[in-house]
């Protein structure tokens, strides 16, 4: 007698059952002959799937996926798919539907942790998210994987060197500024091109380091990225000498009391956070999404009419600026180099002591032809 296949059995009073496991659970069909079950087994499956194909979540999926996973790898690398999940994918996307989800949906969630865990912690989501709905293409729940579109980040390319060094003259300045009015970061563009400290000092300003006393700005910490991408408060800025007192004009002490202003009227209070310029949301604020503020008011002024266009800029342009005005202003190079934070006077000189090319044309006109007689 030919051996039944695995899951049916011949029943005693006469004909067959078939046993069999759609989406990890077990279910049992009878027939009087074993094609009848097999066919029976069939339909109830498709049934079964067409159901849960159209109902399950992410959530729901994984769990299935997972023990898919544990029969062909390592134990180890099922634990890292389990904590990717369950760490990054799940509060974000779990309760949706796998048939519903969008590009747009894995594009913000995989934004989001490159912003607020790092770029390495994206794209091994990414990897992870691409391996999940490749499975649910296989398993027929959905006809393709969004995810494969999806390009792996990258750390961005500093720009040119003309784009990250210059410096912004009056009619780019008071531009800027005006498409800029709204933005929740146009006090520290401000403070910034007032004091000239980097982007990553201004986001780690607390109310802590303004002497409103004795008219001061202490330079102590800086916000930066660690070896994983994440940004961090740092205890120290980017050299001894960056930790550093800026005296407190009229023009910086104006900007500090609109912020402690603005920080009332939405919050109750101006310290809710500690720091001078949060985020959105109160908290301590990127270098990155300050920066992208810039080139977000330099698109909307393309797209007014009339167009505003603006020579295309980085934050570092507001630390240039603020140089070439103090040279202009007459501060001897010695006092630029420890209100920049430089580590030493030739790299204030070479960086920052820039003139621009009106300055030559006026320096010029000033030369004097020589009488030889």
């Amino acid at each position: 007698m030919a051996k039944l296949k695995t899951g049916m059995r011949k029943r005693p009073g006469g004909g067959y059952e078939y046993r069999f496991s759609v989406e990890g659970k077990r279910y049992s069909v009878g027939g009087t002959t074993i094609a009848e079950c097999l066919k029976k087994a069939d339909e109830k499956s498709a049934r079964i799937k067409a159901g849960f194909n159209n109902s399950v979540t992410l959530n729901q999926y994984f769990e299935e996926w997972i023990r898919q996973k544990e029969r062909s790898v390592k134990a180890s690398t099922v634990l890292v798919y389990t904590c990717v999940f369950k760490n990054h994918i799940s509060q974000a996307l779990g309760s949706h539907k796998v048939v519903s989800l969008q590009r747009r949906q894995v594009m913000d969630m995989l934004e989001h942790i490159a912003d607020t865990t790092g770029i390495p912690t994206a794209n091994i989501v990414r990897r992870v998210m691409g391996s999940i709905l490749k499975g649910a293409m296989r398993d027929e729940i959905i006809p393709r994987n969004v995810v494969a579109s999806i390009q792996s980040f990258k750390n961005p390319k500093p720009p040119a060197r003309e784009t990250i060094h210059r410096e912004l003259n009056e009619e780019e300045l008071r531009a800027f500024f005006s498409l800029a009015k709204n933005s929740i970061y146009y006090n520290a563009f401000r403070f910034m091109l007032y004091t000239g400290v980097r982007v990553g000092e201004c986001a780690a300003l607390q109310w802590q380091d303004v002497d409103f006393k004795n008219r001061l700005i202490h330079i102590r910490k800086t916000v930066t990225r660690d070896k994983r991408g994440k940004w961090l408060l740092g205890d120290s800025t980017k050299t001894k000498r960056s930790k550093r007192d800026i005296p407190m004009n009229e023009a910086i002490r104006v900007v500090i009391s609109e912020q402690m202003e603005l920080q009332r009227g939405m919050h109750g209070v101006f310290d809710l956070c500690g720091f001078v310029f949060p985020g959105a949301y109160g908290q301590m604020a990127q270098p990155n999404a300050i920066s992208r503020r810039i080139p977000e008011a330099l698109k909307k002024g393309r797209s007014m009419r009339p167009k505003i266009e603006i020579k295309p800029f980085s934050v570092h342009a507001f630390r240039d600026t603020f140089a070439s005005r103090a040279v202009r202003a007459g501060i001897p190079p010695n006092t630029l180099k420890e209100i920049l934070g430089h580590s030493s006077l030739a790299m204030t000189m070479d960086l920052y002591a820039h003139v621009s090319q009106q300055d030559k044309i006026k320096g010029m006109k000033k030369m004097r032809a020589i009488n030889f007689g």
